[in-house]
């Protein structure tokens, strides 16, 4: 049989020692522990502690007003909710990290993207620039007559009309003078500083003509065919010339005056009171 430590170290001990000598040693002793004792003493019980696992915590919610749990649930509810809040908080961190990111990305994209714009731009705007002065300066080219006179297309009648620009006293004084006769599609412009009462004459004029006087805005005050006369004879005066002259003078102020072939006013329908469509600041840029 197996016997305990304690009981096998009493057994030799009384194989060798007296009885009395064996009660002796197993008497114990105050304030010393002996070696049976040291083996077979268990140790002490922890303190009984409440349990709480019964206890009734109540819990405030939306659908808690009778409700309670355990103690024990209750704390592992509370160290739930916490970690699903530190996970959150995780989550959140992680998604304005990663928004932080997105942004500085798409700031460096963007700035590329805003460069390459700009060096696109200033491509596209360089060559527009010289497109664009290449055919401003084409449309500010000056067309000439054969006469030197600058020439401008004006639309009468819905007709076109390639007229020739007098804007200065010698080409106003001298017009279609001495000329035996004035194309279809051609003609004459009058440019002056200031509306006033116009009066024409057939000063040299080999040929009949219309003419019509406009205003700034272009609407016709007066049109008339002036009829061709002799021209000065051989023992005239300069004088006599000028004074047996019929005039046309405008019943109305104008600040151009516009001949044409005789009778064109009339086949394109153009009557007085009607509008001719002209560029007042270019025809006003002739003027010297």
């Amino acid at each position: 049989m197996n016997l305990p430590s304690c009981a096998t170290h009493s057994v030799l001990y009384s194989q060798r020692r007296p009885r009395w000598v064996l009660m002796i040693w197993r008497i114990p002793i105050v304030g010393k522990m002996t070696p049976c004792q040291d083996q077979a003493r268990p140790p002490p019980p922890p303190p009984k502690m409440p349990n709480h696992k019964d206890q009734k915590v109540p819990i405030h919610g939306n659908n808690s007003g009778n409700q309670c749990v355990s103690q024990t649930g209750f704390q592992a509810q509370i160290q739930g909710a916490t970690t699903k809040q530190t996970r959150r908080e995780i989550r959140i961190q992680n998604c304005i990290q990663y928004g932080i990111h997105i942004m500085k990305m798409s700031i460096k994209l963007g700035i590329i993207v805003l460069m390459l714009a700009c060096v696109v731009g200033f491509v596209a705007l360089n060559n527009s620039s010289q497109d664009t002065g290449g055919s401003a300066a084409s449309k500010n080219a000056v067309r000439k007559a054969p006469s030197g006179l600058p020439l401008e297309t004006v639309t009468i009648g819905g007709t076109k009309f390639d007229l020739e620009v007098a804007a200065d006293d010698a080409s106003r004084t001298r017009g279609l003078g001495k000329r035996a006769s004035v194309p279809a599609g051609t003609g004459m412009i009058f440019v002056f500083k200031v509306s006033d009462m116009l009066s024409f004459w057939m000063y040299d004029c080999l040929t009949d003509m219309d003419v019509a006087y406009v205003t700034r805005a272009g609407k016709v005050v007066f049109i008339e065919t002036m009829k061709a006369e002799p021209l000065k004879a051989a023992g005239e005066t300069e004088e006599a010339y000028r004074a047996r002259l019929k005039h046309y003078p405008a019943t109305a102020e104008g600040l151009y005056a516009i001949e044409l072939p005789p009778g064109d006013f009339t086949k394109l329908g153009v009557k007085t009171g009607d509008t001719i469509t002209l560029d007042h600041a270019k025809l006003k840029s002739y003027l010297h």
